[in-house]
């Protein structure tokens, strides 16, 4: 059978439907892209130039809520693991021993492990929206240390008297008059 050539558009909704056809059987790497894009015939400064396009696009906040369910999924992927490790340690024990009372935790923390699957590969629109707000604050809160720490000392009048921040020495230390707070340190 000779195969025709297709438009841009045509292969755009072909890989589109190749893609939804693969499901979730995981994500595309970096050096995936480029080589894929390689094989297309596309430019590796063109594709880089699409990618920050396409980044551009997605506002902080949809970029927090693919990164929370990425952390989601890592984290129950990670609870797994210890699930099968553990799990299989206490029925090798019962084997040996005789005994037959890893069922009890088996079946106790697979249920656990039932419900942590449940909310971390199909979770509510409510918790990908809370735990992306959360990852913003995150990020704000540390953007605005980092801001401090560059300048380090910074000084001003609050109420008539004057106030310092100093975290220069790896605490936070803040005086107002009189009173003085240090955070941090050792």
């Amino acid at each position: 059978m000779e195969h025709n050539k297709y438009t841009t558009e045509q292969m755009e909704q072909i890989l589109k439907n190749a893609i939804k056809k693969q499901g979730t059987k995981g994500n595309i790497s970096h050096d995936d892209l480029l080589a894929t894009a390689k094989e297309l015939g596309i430019d590796e400064l063109d594709l880089q130039s699409a990618i920050e396009d396409y980044l551009e696009g997605i506002s902080p906040l949809e970029e927090a809520k693919l990164e929370w369910r990425k952390q989601k999924k890592r984290k129950f992927y990670e609870h797994l693991r210890t699930y099968l490790i553990m799990n299989a340690m206490f029925t090798g024990i019962c084997y040996y021993s005789g005994d037959d009372w890893f069922i009890w935790p088996l079946m106790g923390w697979g249920v656990g492990l039932a419900f942590d699957a449940f909310s971390s590969l199909m979770p509510n629109d409510t918790d990908v929206e809370r735990g992306a707000k959360k990852i913003l604050k995150r990020r704000n809160l540390t953007s605005a240390f980092d801001t401090i720490k560059s300048v380090g000392n910074v000084k001003g009048k609050a109420g008539g008297k004057d106030f310092k921040i100093d975290i220069t020495t790896g605490k936070i230390i803040i005086e107002h008059g009189d009173k003085r707070i240090e955070f941090g340190g050792k």
